[in-house]
């Protein structure tokens, strides 16, 4: 599973002292068509693929300038240092121009506001709503995603460099649960990495169960982990109502349907008192949508990536602003995440051995 950028084995990193942007390309790999749009870390490239004296020369050019543009550098492959077109910014004068353009846009922004006044005033409702809600995601640096590298459905199925079968359970919209698009999300992380053994932490009405068990095969299953119905006592304090709630539903997995039933394997438990120990190792998929505090969120996390095999996916619901620990964590953690636009999705694979 590659990034747009690592599909054409090309990688990039951006240094402060210098502020310029440099690439790696094996020519054996690379081979991205005139004007190919790549992305390395926050930064969008114009990438044009130059013929001269019998070798590849890899012209870039800044299209939309971000200070902070990392991206680790590809390994394995990389065999050729290209010969490449130095960016002409410095730090200084890139951030200058970030100023610039933000300045710009919030001007065009006032400019626009101020003519839907006086001509749509109830345009300006809503495109001030929106602008409300958006500008409220990104107030708070510590619990920002935007650090999160991102990915698009559409970059995950091209990264199959095939045709996937893929099977999505539509639910009403549900309260503390996955979305549509979210399912679909699923369905392609899971048939990326082949699934036929998935574990959940967090089973709540079963929307989400459905949908790991919709795409394992007959001869595969699944396990779902939550509370017991009797004992909702948990070693780790948890005070948000919402979560609070979410413990006490009666009616744990009420939704599955009862054609997936004989594929899912149900645990009452606390998942901090939970062994992984019996599952090292031998799990596809994990799904990791327990309660959204530091210390279950982690220990969640860890718990997963243990039972994870070598090139399996776990997947983590609500990395949004809205479940700030859950975002703290990804941000932090040692395992390679990315989010999936358009959802609250994130996930990582995890390495070869």
């Amino acid at each position: 599973m590659t990034s747009a950028v690592e599909r054409y084995n090309c990688s990039g990193r951006f240094t402060k002292p210098t502020g310029h942007l440099f690439a790696l390309a094996n020519p054996d790999v690379a081979q991205p068509q005139d004007s190919q749009r790549m992305r390395v870390g926050g930064a969008e490239l114009l990438v044009r693929e130059l013929k001269q004296r019998g070798k590849s020369t890899f012209k870039l050019q800044l299209t939309r300038p971000c200070f902070r543009a990392t991206y680790p550098p590809t390994t394995g492959n990389v065999q050729w240092l290209g010969e490449v077109t130095r960016v002409a910014l410095c730090g200084k004068r890139l951030l200058k121009k970030m100023k610039s353009s933000n300045l710009s846009k919030a001007g065009t922004l006032a400019a626009r506001l101020g003519k839907l006044m006086l001509v749509n005033p109830r345009g300006l409702r809503e495109v001030s709503g929106v602008a409300l809600w958006l500008s409220g995601e990104y107030v708070d640096p510590e619990i920002d995603v935007l650090p999160i590298p991102v990915v698009t459905l559409d970059e995950l199925v091209a990264s199959a460099q095939g045709t996937l079968s893929l099977n999505v359970l539509a639910f009403p919209q549900e309260r503390f649960s996955i979305t549509l698009q979210e399912a679909m999300g699923l369905a392609v992380l899971m048939a990326l990495c082949g699934a036929k053994r998935a574990f959940e932490f967090g089973t709540h009405r079963g929307v989400s169960t459905s949908q790991l068990a919709r795409n394992v095969p007959d001869d595969g299953g699944m396990v779902t982990l939550d509370l017991p119905r009797e004992d909702k006592k948990r070693q780790f304090t948890v005070d948000d109502a919402a979560e609070i709630e979410v413990a006490a539903y009666p009616n744990k997995g009420d939704l599955i349907p009862d054609a997936l039933r004989k594929k899912v394997t149900f645990l009452a438990q606390d998942s901090a008192r939970f062994d992984p120990k019996p599952y090292a190792g031998s799990m596809d998929f994990v799904f990791v949508d327990g309660a959204h505090t530091p210390e279950y969120v982690r220990n969640d996390s860890e718990k997963a990536w243990e039972m994870l095999r070598p090139e399996g996916i776990v997947a983590w619901h609500d990395c949004r602003p809205q479940s700030p620990d859950v975002v703290r964590y990804l941000r932090a953690c040692p395992f390679p995440v990315r989010r999936i636009h358009g959802t609250t999705l994130a996930f990582a694979v995890k390495p070869k051995t």
